[in-house]
């Protein structure tokens, strides 16, 4: 199938989960899943895997979906996710507990889908190419201290001012990848 890819990921988890309680890590890690889930679900992503902190979401598209459509509502949903957070994050600090910080890469391209594992315990998921690349997009959130990245086919797509951050070097694949941060939602 085609469709665009989001992979996001806590900022601090590791360092969180040696400091608090288990308790408030997993009431942590329920916040975060619960407003990026009602971000993505509200314009269309359909959330694939959680994997640890980690999320995969896949905005699918079809007929009815062009390219641009699931692009543009793919960053919709990291923006409306981010408008969450700084209201989340606001009553957090009140409170006196821990930020909730994340980065997104986002990408768009052809996938294989289904299911994976072994006979008792199968796993429906997507992978490929497009997958990784937005795995290391996200990857190179922490590193250009964006919040959002996307890559060059889905900044193609989109309705929104862009700004290239050059080519950089991504593990696993061989050639440097255009990288571009959306202006509205840089730090």
């Amino acid at each position: 199938i085609n469709a665009a890819l989001w992979f996001s990921d806590l900022r601090h988890f590791t360092h969180l989960t040696e400091i608090l309680p288990a308790k408030d890590v997993l009431s942590m890690l329920n916040e975060y899943f619960e407003f990026i889930a009602a971000a993505v679900t509200a314009h269309g992503g359909e959330i694939l895997r959680f994997i640890g902190d980690a999320m995969l979401i896949v905005f699918p598209i079809s007929a009815e979906v062009s390219k641009k459509s699931a692009c543009n509502a793919a960053l919709e949903a990291a923006k409306d996710a981010r408008a969450s957070l700084s209201v989340i994050n606001h009553f957090r600090k009140r409170h006196a507990q821990p930020l909730i910080e994340f980065g997104v890469g986002l990408n768009v391209g052809e996938v294989i889908y289904g299911n994976v594992g072994a006979p008792e315990r199968l796993d429906f998921t997507v992978m490929g190419p497009a997958v990784n690349r937005t795995a290391r997009l996200e990857s190179l959130t922490k590193e250009l201290n964006q919040p959002v990245l996307v890559s060059a086919d889905f900044c193609a797509q989109l309705d929104y001012k862009t700004r290239s951050l050059g080519l950089h070097t991504m593990k696993g694949i061989e050639a440097p990848q255009a990288v571009f941060s959306v202006d509205y939602i840089s730090e």
